[in-house]
């Protein structure tokens, strides 16, 4: 092997990587935004957090949320707890290597849920749940370039095309090496 094509593996190697700790970064970033201010709700001046949400439902505020509208009221308060729960399972599951393709469009959906389908209730969206939409979003679209080169892999079709892939969504093989 030339000292030009090891050089090339262990700069993809490094890339692939970096990645894939990017990727599995980017799956705990919605349990953190889950403590930053989610949505403002009309009659409460603070904004609340996704944490704080979901402590909406104690008996008080409850009544006043239900009161506007049931649904939306459900949304608002019980929407965080499935959030928490796929980033928790596409963490995991990236942290195997495993993937799971239909989780980051669930918690997209789910936060896309909160901030248009709550409009009696939620005046304005905070940079919690923005966090959440984003990294969802960047997380399927991750899913996504992971399907077309493994499909394109197992059909041997263009593998340039393939190969890069492998690369730039961090499914390629590395070994761990003194750099």
């Amino acid at each position: 092997m030339s000292q030009g094509s090891r050089d090339q593996t262990r700069t993809r190697e490094l890339v692939t990587l970096i990645v894939r700790l990017t990727a599995f970064v980017a799956t705990l970033m919605p349990l953190v935004a889950m403590m930053q201010p989610w949505v403002t709700l009309d009659g409460i001046d603070a904004p609340v957090s996704g944490i704080g949400a979901v402590a909406l439902l104690l008996p008080s505020m409850r009544e006043y949320l239900y009161a506007v509208s049931p649904v939306q009221a459900a949304v608002v308060t019980l929407g965080p707890i499935p959030v928490a729960l796929l980033a928790i399972l596409v963490s995991n599951n990236y942290r195997r290597r495993k993937s799971v393709f239909w989780a980051p469009p669930a918690m997209l959906a789910v936060a896309l849920g909160i901030t248009y389908g709550a409009t009696d209730l939620v005046t304005g969206t905070e940079q919690g749940l923005t966090i959440v939409i984003v990294v969802s979003m960047l997380l399927t679209l991750h899913q996504v370039a992971i399907r077309v080169q493994v499909a394109l892999q197992r059909k041997l079709m263009m593998p340039a095309v393939y190969r890069v892939l492998t690369v730039a969504t961090g499914t390629g093989h590395y070994r761990w090496r003194e750099w």
